[in-house]
């Protein structure tokens, strides 16, 4: 049988644009990862949603 694992490592990087998200999520990057947590690995999978928001240390503002 032929090892299906996906690595985390064999999913192109993705980064946050400047100035944070605008307009519709895309879809969760890790998704199709397989490669199981390391021993001991704290589990912090799912969706974050900001509750807080600073620019230079101050809140940003409405709507920011």
């Amino acid at each position: 049988m032929a090892d299906t694992t996906v690595l985390a490592n064999d999913i192109p990087v993705a980064y946050t644009p400047d100035g944070g998200w605008q307009g519709e999520m895309p879809p969760p990057i890790l998704a199709g990862c397989t490669e199981p947590l390391v021993s001991g690995a704290p589990d912090m999978r799912g969706l974050w949603q900001a509750y807080a928001v600073e620019v230079k240390g101050q809140p940003a503002p409405e709507g920011h």
